[in-house]
């Protein structure tokens, strides 16, 4: 008897900590360069994400540009999502469910639109929402 209440009794805490793990899969985290930047990488595997945002702090017209990557990825690129433009306002991109990034988000401030051509100056804020796959 006391080795089936054991038994038992484990079941529902593997069962709990499974919900607990897909629970917290399930939360979008947020993610900001805290300071002004020329590129930045979000997150280095599969992951999701809800919102990006980009913020201009510089005088001149940059395109925010997000792409599928691990890693900085190579001038000339192109972009996965249609290119942030970053006057000296704020843009955002929002997706209701999230979008899949399935190697990582790595993210750039480009001054043509849809190839990358990084820019000159550290002058771009990004933040959002992603989570990991």
């Amino acid at each position: 008897m006391a080795d089936r209440i054991a038994g038992l009794s484990q079941m529902v805490k593997d069962l709990v900590s499974g919900l607990e793990l897909d629970f917290r899969r399930r939360q979008w985290l947020p993610f900001s360069t805290n300071a002004k930047v020329k590129e930045c990488i979000v997150w280095r595997g599969p992951c999701f994400v809800k919102t990006i945002t980009g913020y201009n702090a510089g005088a001149q017209t940059w395109y925010g540009q997000a792409f599928n990557s691990p890693f900085a990825v190579i001038e000339g690129a192109n972009t996965v999502l249609p290119p942030l433009i970053m006057a000296a306002g704020q843009k955002d991109f929002f997706d209701a469910d999230g979008m899949f990034f399935d190697k990582g988000l790595y993210l750039c401030g480009s001054s043509t639109d849809v190839a990358k051509t990084i820019i000159t100056t550290n002058d771009l804020f990004f933040y959002g929402l992603y989570r990991p796959a």
